[in-house]
Order: structure tokens, then C-alpha cells, then sequence
């Protein structure tokens, strides 16, 4: 048996007993392999000579190579891949095959699973006489021993950029799609296909960045893609505010059970604080009044409308200009935007008022 790190060798030489460390001497064994194993033939053809020469001086310079790359020695305790070699012969030789070439059959075996390097004759070495199996060690790296805390760093390393913000655009075509194209790396999401816990623990840290994204229909599209991830959410903006897609997108957004901020940067060029009232309750009521369910995620009508915003340029009006006679676009002030949100705060809390009752009746 042999004891071999990340990428070390074992030296076989028939005659020889086994010797610890990392060559060993092959010698006949009663026992029959067990398992999967890896069959070998080790041959020299005399017409091929210089070209073995030629690939076995390159092997060993690989062999050393690796040799001197090693830093940290397979410690005492740590078993490292243990390789069990069998024969095909009682005679311990290789003999004359009818291809006239000597060879002698060999079976590698072991529990961890391991690669084949290379062979190398280590003629020209201190180990003169004897030939070196390289072969490195595949077993994977057993992630979920990490602890959780250093798992959810590695979690945050891969999935957030400097600013944890993700800007999301609506891709052309037949088929429309929502795509974040700053967000670029190979296979970057990977680790979510892992299992079922490393999902669970790592799309909160996904979900819980800053999402841009271009309009509500680029938000409808975009919720109905992460499916599972819309209730791990936590902060929204939307550039510009379309009516015909702004409803469905609010009713999606119900499943966001974990939002904090939602914002609309732009929603209209021409509108007054009634009509906008009118027009945001009847796209926003049924998802506003959802916080009023029974469940861990209930709030009142005040902590609700923390969660709803309006950027400062999201609403305009026009005004007659009186001397003219021409229109002018005014941006809303304070006041404007205080009205709009008293409205809807009043609206829900008597929306919340009458569900209540109606459960109380039941």
C-alpha cells in the first residue's frame, strides 16, 4: 500500500517489498480486488525506444516538477489515497507476450476516488530501475463542512459586486426575457444547483441586493422568472412606471413576503394628486392590502407605506400659464408627494379596517 497527497508517485519494482512513503515495491498478493479498478499494461517496444526515452525525460521532469510544488507533506495521521496494486503473475516478472514485447499486467485499487497521471521509467533519477505511478487525488471538497457563517461569506463573494446592485433589462425579440447584463461570469449561479440546503442558504444572500430595473414590465417579467426567490427580495427600484403591466407586476410582488423598498422613479409627465391616487390604488390595492394578512409578514397601514416611495421626479403636472396661455410641466413638490401617500395610507387602513371585520364576523 502507498500513501499519495493531492499529486504524488509510486514507485514499482517487481523484485522489491513494499517501503512506506510514496514508492512502494510491488509484490504478489493471494487477495482478489474488490470494487472498481483501473487496469494497466506496462510495455516497451524496442522499435518505439526513442520515443519512449523522449516521453519518459519529460515525465520525470513533470515528476519533479510536482515533486518540488508540494509544500505541505501528507501529515502521519491523514491516509491520504491509500492504493491497493495487484499482480497477474505468481512469478513477480514480466514475460515474453506473443506481440513479442515484455509486460506485466497491474490493478489499482482504492476507496477514494483518484486520476491517472502518467507513468514514468526512473532511469535517470535516484530511483533507477523502478517506474513511478503518478496520480492525483479527485475526491471533491466536502463544502458542507465549511461552517455556515464561512459558507455565507463565500455565498456573498460570488453572488454581490461592490454596491450589492443589480441593474435588470427586458431582452428584445420574440420571446422577452429579463437579463441583468452587468451581472457577467461563467457559471456564476452554479452553486445553486449544488442540493437543497446550499439553495436555501444562498439565494437570501442573492435576493438581498439592490434591483434596478427598467420598467414594471421588466419587474413582471423578471419576478415571474426567479419563481421561488421573489420571497427573498428586500429592495426594488423601478425607473419608469407603465400602466398596462403595473398591475400584474403589483400582484407578483404579493409574493415578495421580505420587500423593504420599492420606488418609482418616473410615473407620469401629467397628472394631479386625485388622479394619481385613483390611478396607483387601483394597479397597487391588492397588493397593499396583502400586508394585512395573518402570518409573520403582517403590518399595519403605516409600516406599509415605508415600504412604498416615489422618486422626486416621478410625478409632474401641467399648469395653463396664466399670461400665455401655454401649458408649463411643473415637478410635484413636498406637498404634493405628502398628499399622494396620506391618500393611499388612508385608503388602506380602511381597507385593512373592513377585512378585519369581516374576519370577526366569520
Amino acid at each position: 500500500m502507498s500513501s499519495a497527497t493531492s499529486e504524488d508517485a509510486m514507485m514499482l519494482d517487481a523484485p522489491s517489498t513494499p517501503t512506506p512513503g510514496s514508492a512502494v515495491a510491488c509484490t504478489p498478493t493471494p487477495r482478489r480486488s474488490r470494487g472498481k479498478e483501473l487496469v494497466l499494461s506496462t510495455q516497451i517496444s524496442g522499435t518505439e525506444l526513442k520515443k519512449l526515452k523522449a516521453r519518459e525525460r519529460a515525465l520525470v521532469n513533470k515528476f519533479n516538477d510536482v515533486n518540488e510544488a508540494i509544500v505541505n507533506k501528507l501529515e502521519e495521521a491523514d491516509p491520504g489515497i491509500v492504493l491497493e496494486v495487484y499482480f497477474n503473475s505468481a512469478t513477480q516478472s514480466a514475460d515474453l507476450g506473443k506481440d513479442f514485447q515484455f509486460g506485466q499486467l497491474l490493478k489499482l485499487r482504492s476507496d477514494n476516488p483518484f486520476r491517472l497521471m502518467g507513468m514514468v521509467n526512473m532511469g535517470q533519477t535516484n530511483h533507477s530501475g523502478l517506474v513511478a505511478i503518478i496520480v492525483k487525488q479527485t475526491l471533491p471538497f466536502e463544502f458542507m463542512k465549511l461552517p455556515k457563517h464561512t459558507r455565507e461569506r463565500i455565498y456573498t463573494h460570488i453572488f454581490c459586486d461592490e454596491g450589492k446592485t443589480i441593474r435588470v433589462k427586458t431582452r428584445g425579440g420574440t420571446h422577452k426575457s429579463s437579463f441583468a447584463p452587468a451581472y457577467t461570469g461563467l457559471n456564476r449561479l452554479a452553486i445553486l444547483s449544488l442540493n437543497r440546503e446550499v439553495r436555501e442558504e444562498a439565494l437570501p444572500i442573492l435576493f438581498n441586493q439592490k434591483f434596478i430595473m427598467e420598467t414594471t414590465y421588466s419587474l413582471q417579467n423578471f419576478l415571474l422568472q426567479i419563481d421561488v426567490g421573489r420571497k427573498y427580495i428586500t429592495k426594488i427600484i423601478v425607473e419608469m412606471y407603465e400602466r398596462k403591466t403595473a398591475q400584474p407586476a403589483f400582484q407578483l410582488l404579493i409574493g415578495c413576503k421580505q420587500l423593504k423598498k420599492l420606488r418609482f422613479d418616473h410615473v407620469s409627465s401629467n397628472s394631479q394628486v386625485p388622479q394619481a391616487l385613483k390611478v396607483i390604488w387601483s394597479d397597487a390595492g391588492n397588493w397593499l392590502t396583502s400586508f394585512n394578512n395573518p402570518g409573520p409578514y403582517r403590518k399595519d397601514a403605516a409600516a406599509v407605506m415605508e415600504i412604498l416611495s416615489f422618486g422626486s421626479n416621478s410625478f409632474h403636472s401641467k399648469v395653463i400659464d396664466k399670461k400665455t396661455g401655454e401649458p408649463n410641466v411643473k415637478k410635484w413638490g413636498y406637498v404634493e408627494h405628502g398628499s399622494l401617500i396620506a391618500g393611499l395610507k388612508k385608503k388602506l387602513t380602511e381597507a385593512n379596517r373592513k377585512t378585519d371585520l369581516e374576519i370577526a364576523r366569520r
